[in-house]
């Protein structure tokens, strides 16, 4: 009796995380997530830790097939779907927070229906099983309905704030150089955020200088989020050079940036 039972146990729950995550390998097996009713959406994904990198990157193709589908459903469901990672851990996990703000009605949201639109059959069933290593867990899901009314005055306030996290500015001078440097989001997802940065070094000085620059992105208490380094330039007196470069930080780190730093050290 008591076997029967752990089978039966484990049976449901191979059928629940299966049912969550889309986990099929034939069309006539797999089951539809469309949201009933409620105006949104949210899943609570528990992936395992190790797996939490790869994770993300799987998430990107799942964005880019809705966003490459040749039908519109899709393409909507891609623009109101966002996704969060939870710095804390949770039960010894990784937490993933979708949000489908609001969920596009009729649309279904199972990983097997969305990948299939843009790719072979065999093909999909691989990707939706390296989808499914990376869950710890059943998957939770929940329909949801807004009761309280946004205020827009609220809401305009937010986006001015958010804009200006886009775009930083630093400059300083030091003995016989002196610098400016900007760093502004231009590409953006719920995975990872484009920071591109440009140092403008000068030379006030009356010798030649050749100097790297390392860019710091900080948080509000000035623990360093992430670096970049700059190739070495010479600068001459009187004369300016210009370094760029790019930073890809994930959007939970890149929403903490608040200070932009630049360290320089001469060769």
């Amino acid at each position: 009796m008591t076997g029967s039972h752990t089978r039966r146990r484990l049976w449901m729950s191979s059928v629940l995380l299966s049912v969550a995550i889309g986990i099929a390998e034939s069309a006539s097996a797999q089951t539809s997530m469309i949201f009933g009713s409620g105006e949104g959406g949210i899943f609570l994904n528990q992936i395992k830790p190790e797996k939490a990198a790869d994770f993300e990157v799987l998430m990107q193709r799942v964005r880019d097939a809705m966003r490459n589908s040749a039908h519109q459903i899709r393409q909507q469901q891609e623009k109101t779907w966002s996704m969060y990672r939870a710095a804390e851990p949770f039960s010894g996990n990784t937490l993933f927070v979708f949000v489908m703000d609001p969920a596009v009605r009729g649309a279904d949201y199972q990983f097997a229906s969305i990948l299939r639109d843009v790719m072979p059959e065999k093909d999909m069933v691989k990707l939706v099983k390296q989808i499914s290593d990376c869950y710890a867990g059943p998957v939770g899901i929940l329909s949801v309905t807004k009761y309280v009314g946004s205020n827009e005055a609220i809401q305009a306030s937010m986006a001015e704030t958010q804009a200006a996290k886009l775009f930083r500015s630093v400059s300083g001078a030091f003995e016989g150089f002196s610098f400016t440097a900007q760093s502004q989001v231009t590409e953006r997802n719920n995975l990872r955020w484009k920071y591109e940065w440009r140092v403008v070094i000068r030379n006030t000085g009356s010798i030649s200088r050749t100097i790297a620059a390392t860019i710091e992105f900080r948080d509000a208490d000035g623990f360093p989020i992430w670096s970049d380094h700059g190739e070495k330039v010479t600068v001459v007196p009187a004369d300016e050079q210009v370094v760029t470069g790019a930073a890809m930080i994930s959007a939970s780190a890149a929403r903490r940036v608040v200070v932009l730093d630049v360290r320089f050290a001469e060769r």
